[in-house]
């Protein structure tokens, strides 16, 4: 299971081209507004864990996406 880097609170996603577009190292705003289908914002690790279903530490380690930076392995 994956769980957020130190200090990271959630990030904006971009699901048709792969990218992590935001990262927040605060607490998210409530008026924060995400537009359109395909542009995502992830704030609770159960999402991600659901929707990216990372099942070893080496496959976030060999992400291609960037999740590496933002995610870290937990046993």
């Amino acid at each position: 299971m994956v769980k957020f880097k130190e200090n990271v609170t959630g990030f904006v996603y971009n699901t048709i081209n792969g990218d992590i577009m935001e990262i927040f190292t605060e607490p998210i705003p409530d008026n924060i507004r995400v537009y359109g289908e395909d542009i995502l914002l992830f704030d609770d690790i159960e999402s991600i864990n659901d929707l990216f279903e990372f099942e070893s530490k080496e496959d976030l380690e060999s992400d291609k996406e960037g999740f590496n930076t933002i995610l870290e392995w937990v046993e």
